[in-house]
Order: structure tokens, then sequence, then C-alpha cells
């Protein structure tokens, strides 16, 4: 799962140090989170990530 995750953070920063710093993030909110009610975890994931990344560079959703 670690490998798409970095794909994904890696396409929208372009920077591998960014994305570790937002997949490292991501795993920070899953484990402060109730996470057994999410049917696609890689899914959900990928949205974190995302979202995440989006976010903390000022783009918009």
């Amino acid at each position: 799962m670690r490998p798409h995750l970095r794909t994904v953070a890696y396409g929208m920063l372009g920077s591998r140090t960014d994305a570790e710093d937002a997949i490292r993030e991501t795993w920070l909110r899953v484990s402060r989170n109730e996470h057994e009610d999410i049917r696609d975890l890689r899914a959900w994931l990928t949205t974190i990530v995302a979202l995440f990344v989006a976010n903390s560079h000022g783009e918009e959703t």
C-alpha cells in the first residue's frame, strides 16, 4: 500500500521528501482514527494523502 501512496503523493508534489512527509501524516491520521468501518482502506488512504497534499500546498479540492 505504501508504494501506491508514494506514487500518488509524488505525482502531486514532484518531491520524494514531500511525498514521504504526506505519507507519514496519513499514517498518523490513520492511527488517531477509528477505521474499522472503512470498506476500502486503499481508497480511503489515497483520499487522505490527496487531501493532505492539496490542503498543505494551498490547492483547491
